[in-house]
């Protein structure tokens, strides 16, 4: 990838649309049952993102499976949609404050963040 001159790269997933179509990894188990924190990102079009945080691990929330992340991102009219983290990881910032409740109980200390700025 240096040789095709890739700067930077990311790693994430599953994939939760490609094109508008769930992957074919769709009716195993991991895909549909498991409820978890989790962080994802969808494409509506160019530079058009929808990014979902959803707590977990609570008595408040227990979380999302990948199947009900793709409801939600193909209600909202996604065609890409990527699942970058979960667990205690999953934190959303705005403006300085933590927008949502980290199953860690507090702000979990990572290296990589998805930022936007105008």
């Amino acid at each position: 990838m240096l040789e095709q001159g890739a700067l930077h790269t990311f790693d994430f997933g599953p994939e939760l649309l490609i094109n508008g179509k769930v992957p074919s990894f769709k009716n195993q188990d991991w895909f549909t049952t498991v409820r978890a924190p989790r962080t994802a990102i969808g494409q509506r079009k160019p530079y058009e993102y929808i990014i979902i945080t959803v707590d977990g691990r609570s008595s408040e929330s227990s979380g999302m499976t990948f199947a009900e992340l793709v409801k939600v991102f193909q209600s909202m009219g996604v065609t890409w949609a990527y699942n970058l983290d979960g667990g205690g990881s999953t934190t959303l910032y705005y403006l300085d404050n933590i927008l949502n409740h980290p199953s860690d109980g507090k702000e979990r200390q990572i290296s990589d963040i998805l930022y936007f700025t105008e």
